[in-house]
């Protein structure tokens, strides 16, 4: 089987966490348009529509980004498993400033900590 390279596929993705605001950023490489789902309030949550739009992007296209594997995938999972705000920015709080055997936390380790599943069909490097 080879393998065809299809640039149209690959988005840069980047989340940033606040006390009560959350936010990933994903752009095509080869279009300016940059979608951006945002969740404002404490107490907030990811919408349905968001949601949806969210699960469908990460589904049909190549995602990559700084540090993305470490950082931005838990946060992603936490917001499509509907954590509010408050609670995404506990992950992102965990994430940045938990050590194992001194070293940072790895995704995985995010994973298990707080019981998140990878997204279907979510392909990332």
């Amino acid at each position: 089987m080879k393998y065809v390279f299809d640039e149209t596929k690959f988005v840069v993705l980047d989340c940033e966490v606040y006390r009560n605001f959350v936010m990933i950023a994903l752009k095509n490489i080869n279009k300016e348009e940059i979608i951006r789902i945002e969740i404002r309030g404490s107490e907030s949550s990811i919408s349905e529509k968001n949601r949806v739009l969210l699960k469908k992007i990460l589904s049909s296209r190549h995602t990559f980004g700084f540090n993305s594997i470490n950082y931005d995938i838990p946060i992603i999972c936490a917001m499509l498993q509907n954590y509010k705000v408050s609670d995404i920015f506990k992950v992102s709080d965990y994430i940045v400033n938990t050590r194992i055997d001194g070293r940072k936390v790895k995704s995985w380790q995010t994973m298990n900590h707080f019981d998140f599943n990878f997204p279907d069909r979510f392909v990332h490097f």
